[in-house]
This record gives structure tokens, C-alpha cells and sequence, in this order.
């Protein structure tokens, strides 16, 4: 995971703590939406194993 999904869930954890700023409930849930649908699919796809050397050779048949 690399610096979008980390941004997104910072501005979400910020948008918590500022709610009665104007649209702040709106992007805490369309950012934190954003978050969970990207890790839940890094963790659907089981993204840690791009992390390993070779791990998408072309004989790789997980």
C-alpha cells in the first residue's frame, strides 16, 4: 500500500475529529469508503505477495 490509500485514510481519521466543519460528514464517508474498499481489495487479491521476490513470474500459478 503506498501513499493514496495512506492520504485517504488521513484525511478520513481527520474528517472524524472535525465534523462540524461544513461537508466534513460527506468526505469522511466518501474518503472512508475509498479506504475500505482499497484495502479490502489488497486484501481480497492478496497484495503482500507482490512484495516478494519473483512472486508474479510467469510460472507462478496461484
Amino acid at each position: 500500500m503506498g501513499t493514496p490509500p495512506f492520504h485517504k485514510i488521513v484525511v478520513t481519521v481527520q474528517a472524524a475529529f472535525v465534523l462540524d466543519i461544513p461537508h466534513a460528514t460527506r468526505t469522511l464517508f466518501a474518503d472512508g469508503l475509498v479506504s475500505l474498499t482499497t484495502i479490502g481489495a489488497y486484501l481480497l487479491c492478496r497484495g503482500w505477495h507482490a512484495w516478494q521476490r519473483g512472486a508474479l513470474g510467469p510460472s507462478d500459478n496461484r
